[in-house]
Formats: C-alpha cells, sequence, structure tokens
C-alpha cells in the first residue's frame, strides 16, 4: 500500500500542531479537546471521548474490511 492512512495520521498531527502554536496559545481560548496526560486518545471532555471512541472503532471495522476485500481480490489473480 502507499501508506496512505500513515499520511493522513500526519497530516491530521501537523494541522493540530499548527493549531495549538497559533490559536490556542495565541489567543488562550477553552481548548475543548484537551487530552488527559496519559497519552493519545484520553480526552477531558466526554462529548470529544465518545466521538474518538466511535471514530477509532469505525477505522479499525473499515481496515478490516479493506484487508479482506485485497486479500480476496489478490486470491482472484
Amino acid at each position: 500500500m502507499w501508506n496512505s492512512f500513515g499520511n493522513i495520521r500526519f497530516s491530521e498531527q501537523t494541522h493540530m500542531e499548527w493549531i495549538t502554536k497559533t490559536l490556542i496559545i495565541t489567543h488562550n481560548p477553552v481548548d475543548p479537546v484537551e487530552k488527559v496526560e496519559t497519552g493519545s486518545g484520553v480526552f477531558v471532555n466526554p462529548i470529544m471521548q465518545n466521538y474518538y471512541n466511535e471514530l477509532s472503532m469505525q477505522v479499525e471495522n473499515f481496515l478490516t474490511e479493506a484487508l479482506k476485500s485485497w486479500s480476496k481480490l489478490k486470491s482472484l489473480i
């Protein structure tokens, strides 16, 4: 594969870092997606935590189904 998902992850991380540097630090608003200091994927805001959990499950299911489809297509070649 072309590491598309890795590129998206890197792009989003770059975007969030830019937002942090330019908007949050400069204007000091309340951060609605503030993360707990235990690492990635853990949020203070319960709504954001639910979104993260739901989207993570969708991505896991998508990747599994994509690999199954790829395997099936590969077996036909």
